[in-house]
């Protein structure tokens, strides 16, 4: 196992060629220094026009370096590569066992052949093992080397690869003190009307079920609750609002797990960590999913989403739910109340709203006390936790998708269909785009017979 750096030799690459160094040293693990020289020359730069010098020039400067760092007590390999710094790196992290890549994110001088098409970005969307990019180099080797905590923010939005990133946080606790942060960046609802006032969401149900279960999942995969619970709104640019975060808590480092994309699909889906790195002041740490495989193994369930209609003969998807968690777990019974609309008038568009949200504010409350008194009604299993969620969405199944990734369910029940063909019809379509759209394993209960 090893540490990568890869250089350009500017002043931000020797920034982080030491918080390279000093990790290697923590870890009793090789350094191994990589530089990339281009297929093509560069006619810009007088050190690559011709061959008579160009490999004596790079293998020079690359030995100083290597020198400098071994200085500090460490083994350090080094390599001279030929090719796209992009492609490069992180070939040069899958051909040998690598725990970690360390990259700077900015350059000059020569280094300005780096910064053509971002290197650092393309790594980390790429590079099958974990990136980090350094911008505070001096919080993280006092955090290495003076036994210092560092504050670290970590992205939780209840998906594989926001797990990876947890795990890695979990594995960063063994190399120092950390102090960690969760984030869950939440959307800004869309205001109906120009004139209109945003709805506050501060003290309500929904964000303070949203900050539970960010808290819970952070707490499971750590082994211990995360300080604090963040749930900034990110409005047009989600990316900014996480930074602008980590300026405001001084965080050292910013870890987020990432979806690798390729082809056609990575130009539609550009990762959130490829978005983010632009505006971070502070060291960013990516890990990509695929470095936490999911073994093969027998699926447990523990966690389960209900959903339902408080119809009365709704009750056969929460009687499978208790029948699956036989050895105990949680359930969340949920119901979606319709999110209030505008009217057709546009002079009385702000009117009707208001008047909408006051009944779906009323129709919630009364859900949520409906929920609550099926759960006293059940008889008691004391390995078994079950509470309400009563929420408000313009999709049903929409809302239920996004309560099923916030609980982190393990699988999803709802009735297919009902007695009448209005019911059946209504309940079929919200179980087909339940089915349709959910990342969840969805389990679609008939109702009993007549």
């Amino acid at each position: 196992m090893q540490v990568l750096c890869a250089t350009d030799f500017s002043e931000a690459a020797a920034r982080a060629s030491e918080v390279a160094a000093s990790l290697a040293k923590a870890l009793h693990l090789p350094l191994r220094l990589l530089h990339c020289l281009p297929d093509w020359p560069y006619l810009t730069d007088p050190m690559l026009v011709g061959d008579s010098h160009l490999l004596d020039s790079w293998r020079q400067l690359l030995d100083s370096e290597a020198a400098r760092l071994r200085a500090r007590g460490i083994e350090v390999v080094s390599e001279l590569r030929r090719g796209k710094a992009s492609h490069e790196i992180p070939a040069a992290a899958a051909d040998q066992p690598t725990l970690i890549v360390v990259l700077g994110s900015t350059g000059g001088g020569r280094a300005e052949r780096w910064l053509l098409g971002r290197v650092a970005e393309r790594v980390a969307e790429s590079c099958p093992i974990p990136v980090l990019i350094i911008r505070r180099p001096d919080l993280l080797q006092a955090w290495l080397e003076d036994h210092a905590t560092l504050r670290v923010l970590c992205g939780v939005d209840f998906t594989q690869a926001s797990d990876a990133g947890l795990a890695a946080v979990r594995d960063l606790e063994t190399w120092g003190k950390l102090e960690v942060e969760a984030v869950h960046l939440r959307e800004a609802p869309p205001l109906p009307v120009a004139d209109a006032e945003p709805r506050t969401l501060s003290d309500s149900d929904a964000e303070i079920a949203l900050g539970r279960d960010v808290w819970d999942r952070a707490n499971e995969a750590l082994g211990a609750p995360p300080v604090r619970v963040h749930l900034p709104l990110a409005k047009a640019h989600p990316e900014v609002a996480l930074a602008q975060l980590a300026d405001e808590r001084d965080a050292g480092l910013i870890v987020l797990g990432i979806h690798q994309r390729h082809g056609w699909d990575r130009l539609g889906h550009p990762s959130f960590s490829r978005r983010l790195l632009p505006h971070a002041a502070t060291n960013v740490l990516c890990v990509p999913a695929s470095t936490r495989p999911v073994p093969f193994r027998l699926p447990q369930f523990r966690r389960i989403l209900v959903a339902t209609d408080l119809d009365a003969t709704d009750q056969e998807p929460l009687r499978y739910a208790l029948g699956l968690l036989d050895e105990g777990g949680a359930i969340r019974l949920l119901h979606v109340i319709p999110a209030p609309r505008e009217g057709l008038n546009p002079l009385k568009r702000s009117q009707v709203f208001l008047i909408n949200s006051i009944e779906a504010d009323q129709a919630q409350s009364a859900a949520q006390a409906e929920l609550e008194r099926r759960i006293a009604a059940l008889p008691p299993r004391p390995r078994t936790q079950v509470t309400a969620e009563a929420l408000i969405d313009g999709d049903a199944a929409q809302g239920i998708c996004a309560a099923a990734e916030r609980f982190g369910a393990d699988i999803i029940c709802l009735a297919s269909s009902g007695h009448t063909r209005a019911g059946s019809a209504l309940r079929g379509s919200v179980a087909q785009a339940v089915t349709a759209s959910s990342h969840r394993p969805v389990l679609t209960v008939p109702p009993p017979p007549p």
